[in-house]
């Protein structure tokens, strides 16, 4: 069901319609189908290393308006998260040791060592992207398509005076959901993925058995995708 309300969806209101960051793609079946599982794992790795680092953090602004809804915003290309500014000093310690542990999640931050600027993060926070996508889907992807996560903390130095214009986030730490995201694949044994035709493959990624979202009250804000 969910395949074809996003097909639908796409079909019938997106056409011609592009990405809210990434201008010279049009939102189809094959980009979003991309686009979704990029963000997936994006948001599966940092959840992986915010959870070693101790950091609180919260999904916010575009992602968290979908969840809310229960609904997709199509041109949504990327992710928005804000960290408790108490955890400051945490990821500081981290971006000294990216170079090291960025592979060891499979991450890399920032733009030209943005990373070792830890005063400009604090105004404009930074991006986080995949070092290497995961394409056992065999998903078409296309190049000169920037994805990533804007991981900015909850109270922004300057915000007011910046580009990008962060406003405070009032988290309240103490009593925060949990919500965790479930992706788990069926494949007959008797036709492998690369048996598949293009279409096919995208419309097995959008109908995966398992995928969705659960929230539970308390807890610590966390991500905690399936294999």
């Amino acid at each position: 069901m969910e395949a074809l309300a996003i097909y639908l969806a796409i079909s019938s209101k997106l056409g011609g319609k592009y990405f809210q960051h990434n201008h010279n793609h049009k939102i189809t079946l094959e980009t979003f189908a991309y686009v979704r599982e990029y963000k997936r794992q994006l948001l599966q790795s940092m959840a992986l290393l915010l959870a070693d680092l101790d950091i609180k953090y919260v999904i916010s602004h575009g992602n968290l308006i979908e969840h809310e809804r229960q609904a997709l915003i199509y041109h949504d290309d990327d992710i928005d998260v804000r960290y408790d500014i108490k955890d400051l000093p945490k990821w500081e310690r981290f971006c000294k040791e990216h170079e090291t542990l960025g592979a060891k999640y499979n991450i890399k931050i920032g733009d030209h060592g943005q990373y070792k600027k830890i005063s400009d993060q604090k105004n404009n926070g930074v991006h986080v992207r995949l070092r290497h996508f995961d394409n056992r889907l065999q998903l078409k992807t296309f190049k000169k398509f920037d994805i990533f996560m804007d991981f900015v903390p909850s109270v922004a130095e300057l915000w007011f005076k910046t580009k990008y214009w962060w406003p405070p986030y009032d988290i309240d730490i103490p009593d925060l959901r949990t919500v965790e995201y479930r992706c788990k694949l069926r494949i007959k044994k008797t036709r492998s993925v690369s048996s598949l035709g293009s279409m096919e493959r995208i419309i097995l990624y959008l109908t995966r058995s398992g995928c969705g979202v659960t929230v539970r009250p308390g807890g610590s804000a966390s991500a905690t995708p399936g294999a």
